[in-house]
């Protein structure tokens, strides 16, 4: 089963992503906590491509969402047109810094790369490419 959405890379349009995956893995059967798993990290990556990628986003550029399910895996696959980003480059968050009000935010990727079973990034012919991975889990 696949499905496939393409926005323009506004905030705004998080809500119909969202909405979107949900009605579909709801078709598809999907476990609840699997469905959550997954919105979470398309949420999260998302949001980063339009904070960090664009500086004033327009109609000419986009994010394309290609997902993927064949039998108990999901392969989600996110594109954009947006400044170049080294996903695995990213540090992981330092929980001190957040605390002690030296850093805020930072905790998007950690989270992503928690949810998900395996994570990739390419950039090729000007676009970013992420790709994640999810088992889900088998309904007993």
């Amino acid at each position: 089963m696949n499905m496939k959405i393409k926005i323009s890379p506004a905030i705004k349009n998080l809500n119909e992503v969202k909405s979107f995956i949900e009605e579909n893995f709801k078709s598809w059967g999907t476990p609840y906590m699997d469905m959550m798993d997954i919105i979470l990290a398309v949420d999260e990556s998302i949001t980063n491509i339009i904070t960090h990628g664009y500086d004033e986003p327009s109609d000419k550029e986009s994010i394309e969402l290609f997902i993927e399910q064949k039998g108990n895996i999901v392969t989600i696959k996110i594109t954009d047109n947006g400044k170049k980003y080294d996903f695995h480059a990213t540090p992981a968050p330092d929980i001190r810094k957040n605390l002690s009000g030296d850093k805020r935010g930072g905790f998007g990727v950690h989270l992503v790369k928690s949810v998900m079973n395996h994570v990739e990034h390419t950039w090729n012919n000007g676009k970013n490419t992420l790709i994640f991975t999810k088992i889900i889990t088998p309904v007993t």
